[in-house]
Parts: C-alpha cells; structure tokens; sequence
C-alpha cells in the first residue's frame, strides 16, 4: 500500500501544478469554424471565453485578423478567403486573446477544413472513403514497447481504446477518456494484460500534451494491481493523431508485492469513443 500511497500522492501534485499553472489562463471553447462550400468562400468563426478579452484569430501561421476590438466574451467573424491560396484542404488555425490586464493567452491549434475540389487548396486531396481506410488502419495499429520485470527486459504489444471521452474547452484533445487496453508481453511468463482506468489531459505550449493516468490491470492469473502512467503527446499525426511517448509502473499492492515497468510509443486518437 506504501507503493500505491506513493503515487498517488505524486498524480495529485503533477495535476495541482499544472492546473496552478493554467489556473489564470482565459480559456477559449469553439462553437463554429468552417469554410462556406459556395464561393465567394468565408471562414464563419464564434467562440466565447472564460473572461471578457480582445481577441484575434491566425490562420495557417500568417495571416492574422482581429475578431473583437473590445472587450467581449462572446466573438464573432466571418473572414472573406478569395484570394488565398493554400497547400492543403486542412488549414490549422488558432485564437489569441488580451485581457483587461494586458496579459495575452493562445488557445491550442485548430483545424478548418477547406471544401474539396476548391481553388484554394493545390493538393491533391484523397476521397473520403481512403481518408476512412487509412484512419482504420491507424486506429488498429499496436503500440510497440519494452517491459522491465526481474532483471529481464521483454518487447509488447498494447492496444489501448478509448471508450468515454470528455471535454472541455475546445476540440482538439478531450480533458479526459476512460480507456481500455490489451497488452501481450512477448517470452515472459505473464503474457496477457488488460487495464481498465482514467487518464486526464493536460493541452501544453511546446509539445501537444501531458497525460497522467491511474489504471487497474489483471493478467486472467491473479495477478492484479495497480498502474501509474504519465504520456507525452509529441507531435499530430494525420489530422486526428498524436504521437505520444509513455512510460509506466505496474504493482501489485498485495503480497506477494510484484511490480514491472513499461515504456512504449504508439498514436492517440478518440473518434471512436463516446463523448460528453
């Protein structure tokens, strides 16, 4: 129990510091962001914020345009695009607002989707039935990783899915899912593992998240215990994908006290879950 005491304990103060770090932070939650089909084509924004701010909207990294020039906590726009040109029918976009104190916030990074076949964009874009295709193949996808357990090191296969998802201020990444994921462990002597648990979300400024999470696991034997974790999302995959890298401890909190340590890579998308 000391074990478990441990981590959790230490779970509870990563996420005191994080939220004490976002706790000033004016959040931005998106209600609408598309292009019109019909040409002349406009980009229709709304948002509202935590706070009555300014705030002002970068598309594809460069062009910049205000939104509110006063003080407001709910925003609206419609952005004439003729003229642009663009490099794929996925444009990533994110809001920058101002408060009354002069102190700026940016929301995470969100994507509007240009109409197919439309001028703006140059490439070629797939249909949408091998867009699916090649998202489903990526969903089923394992992650690989390495096992630590009494001096031995194994190579895994895990597949974790997502099953409830829930979010907060916008889209992109959810504050937190419920999942469940299937491990095997290839020439060690506890093969299968399935684990039931939290993990919550943390959107961060230099890579795309941080995730904590507290998970049960059983291997079908008796072996049951507890997982701490923390994943490291790196960088967007495919539109819907993020790259993460995750290091976790296993234990046992009964006697015998067993414990084993995991580190894997594998992607991270929540489209198939179920969202509140």
């Amino acid at each position: 129990m000391k074990h478990f005491l441990i981590i959790f304990l230490a779970f509870q103060f990563f996420t005191a510091i994080v939220s004490a770090q976002d706790e000033n932070k004016t959040e931005v939650f998106l209600i609408d962001a598309y292009a019109t089909p019909e040409p002349p084509h406009k980009f229709i924004l709304s948002f509202f914020t935590s706070d009555s701010v300014k705030s002002k909207v970068v598309i594809n990294n460069k062009f910049e345009f205000t939104v509110s020039e006063n003080f407001n906590e709910d925003h609206k726009t419609e952005i004439d695009l003729s003229g642009f040109e663009f490099d794929s029918a996925s444009v990533p976009f994110y809001i920058v607002v101002t408060d009354k104190n002069g102190k700026e916030s940016r929301s995470e990074d969100f994507e509007l989707l240009l109409p197919y076949n439309n001028e703006m964009a140059h490439r070629e874009v797939a249909s949408p039935f091998s867009q699916l295709c090649i998202g489903g193949v990526l969903f089923l996808m394992p992650s690989p990783g390495l096992v630590w357990e009494n001096g031995n090191s194994n190579f895994s296969l895990s597949k974790e899915i997502p099953l409830l998802t829930f979010y907060g201020g916008g889209y992109n990444y959810p504050s937190g899912y419920v999942s469940l994921e299937y491990s095997y462990v290839f020439n060690a002597e506890k093969r299968n593992y399935l684990r039931l648990g939290y993990n919550h979300m943390f959107p961060t400024k230099y890579i795309e998240f941080v995730s904590p999470a507290l998970k049960g696991y059983t291997d079908f034997q008796g072996n049951n215990g507890i997982s701490g974790e923390i994943s490291f999302g790196l960088f967007k995959f495919y539109k819907v994908y993020a790259v993460y890298l995750r290091y976790r401890y296993n234990y046992q909190p009964v006697e015998p006290f067993k414990s084993f340590q995991e580190i894997s890579i594998g992607l991270f998308s929540s489209f198939f879950s179920i969202n509140f």
